[in-house]
This record gives structure tokens, C-alpha cells and sequence, in this order.
């Protein structure tokens, strides 16, 4: 009985140590799994991310052309010497006293006939 009992303890241990490697196996399997499943976060993630950086690069060089479009035009504006000067030209000439052609015609008219 002996053989008996020791074939019988090492069915037991065989099973024991089958039933440990099944949980090792389910174990590893849902680690492998997560594992799967974070990395398909990460890529989504750094898709993401990668499609942000784009549109960024757009709307940075959107933002590039129009600075550079509105240092063209305010390079074409006069510049505060020249509004002086042209200030102080009009200042000089007074030309809200001149009078128009039809006017001065019609002064000339009226001085003729007298």
C-alpha cells in the first residue's frame, strides 16, 4: 500500500502543480491583456497628441503670415514725422479759407457788373 499511497501523493502534488500553473497562465494572460490595452490608450493618446501639434503648427503659421502681412501694412503707413509735417503744412496754408472756383466765378461776376 505503500506504492499505493505514494502514487497517490504524487497525483495529488501533479494536480496541485497543474491547477498552479492554469492560475499562473489565466494570470498571465490578464496581465498580457491589460497590458495590450494600455499600450492602444497610449497610441490613441500620443495620436492625439501628434494631430494637436499639427493643428498648432497650422494655427502658428497662420498667425506667422498674418504678422508678417500686418508689418507690410504698416510699413505702408505714414509714419508720425510725416503727419507733423503734413500738420504743419496745413497749419500754414489755411486751407479752409480759400474759397472754390464756383465761388471766386461768381465774386468776380458780381464785382463786373457793378
Amino acid at each position: 500500500m505503500a506504492d499505493d499511497e505514494r502514487v497517490n501523493e504524487l497525483m495529488r502534488l501533479l494536480r496541485t502543480m497543474e491547477e498552479r500553473f492554469t492560475n499562473m497562465n489565466r494570470k498571465l494572460d490578464v496581465i498580457e491583456s491589460n497590458f495590450i490595452s494600455q499600450q492602444k490608450k497610449m497610441n490613441k493618446g500620443f495620436l492625439l497628441a501628434e494631430s494637436d501639434l499639427v493643428e498648432m503648427k497650422k494655427d502658428m503659421s497662420a498667425f506667422t503670415y498674418k504678422l508678417t502681412l500686418m508689418g507690410k501694412e504698416l510699413s505702408l503707413c505714414a509714419r508720425k514725422g510725416d503727419v507733423d509735417a503734413l500738420r504743419k503744412y496745413l497749419e500754414l496754408w489755411q486751407p479752409m479759407d480759400f474759397i472754390r472756383r464756383d465761388e471766386a466765378e461768381r465774386f468776380i461776376q458780381q464785382k463786373s457788373v457793378k
